[in-house]
């Protein structure tokens, strides 16, 4: 069965009665019967949350993956500790490909543009495009989302310094020798930044990656370090 065509763009519960009455009207409802399931809800306004299937932009990271491994194994680029070099490899070996849009209010804007004349797309690296690349009409609309903020981070190692253009600094600072974070963004930072690093520069972002432990506070604790203070 299809979805009724007067049920679309109807509130949630509105639509159910439509689907349910063309059910009904067709002779395709076997039974109604009430079961228990968990129903998600909004922890701000108690609504039903419902899945929403939207386009989204993707990279696909095999390609952008597999020099960032062999580096490893090559030992080019090196963990402390050493035991997070397996952690490192599990992750790269099963790697999925990477959904880089979001829909927040702000960061990079995705860097593509919408033609309403012909349907096609234009990707550009200037801050505004001013008509389509393919039928040159100028009703065209910039893509509303926003770039992954590690995507933004995966660059930092080189746009930090000047890329793409060739600055002294791109040439005297890239690659450094260290890099030192903490092992929870070991797959959001560091391995976009070699995968990154690699694919823009033509080499590795740096030698050595120490990763060290977190230190975490409560509340409580926090509270009373700054009754103390006071």
């Amino acid at each position: 069965m299809t979805m009724p065509a007067n049920s679309a763009h109807l509130p949630i519960m509105e639509a159910r009665a439509k689907v349910l009455d063309e059910l009904v009207t067709g002779g395709n409802l076997v039974k109604v019967e009430d079961y228990s399931h968990a129903v998600g809800h909004c922890i701000r306004c108690g609504e039903v949350t419902e899945p929403l299937i939207s386009t989204q932009w993707f990279v696909r990271t095999k390609p952008l993956a597999e020099p960032s491994i062999q580096v490893v194994l090559d030992g080019k680029i090196k963990f402390v500790p050493e035991r997070f070099t397996r952690t490192y490899l599990n992750w790269m070996e099963n790697i999925r490909d990477w959904c880089i849009s979001r829909q927040l209010w702000w960061g990079h804007r995705i860097p593509v543009w919408y033609c309403e004349a012909c349907g096609e797309i234009t990707v550009s690296d200037e801050e505004k495009v001013e008509q389509c690349q393919h039928c040159h009409s100028d009703k065209v609309w910039q893509d509303p989302d926003v770039l992954d903020t590690w995507f933004s981070s995966g660059l930092w190692t080189h746009s930090t310094l000047g890329w793409p253009e060739d600055t002294e600094d791109l040439r005297y600072f890239y690659p450094t020798t260290l890099m030192e974070t903490a092992y929870d963004i070991l797959f959001f930072w560091v391995a976009r930044m070699i995968m990154l690093g690699i694919a823009n520069m033509g080499e590795i972002p740096f030698e050595w990656v120490y990763l060290h432990g977190l230190v975490g506070c409560t509340s409580t604790a926090w509270s009373a370090i700054l009754s103390a203070k006071r």
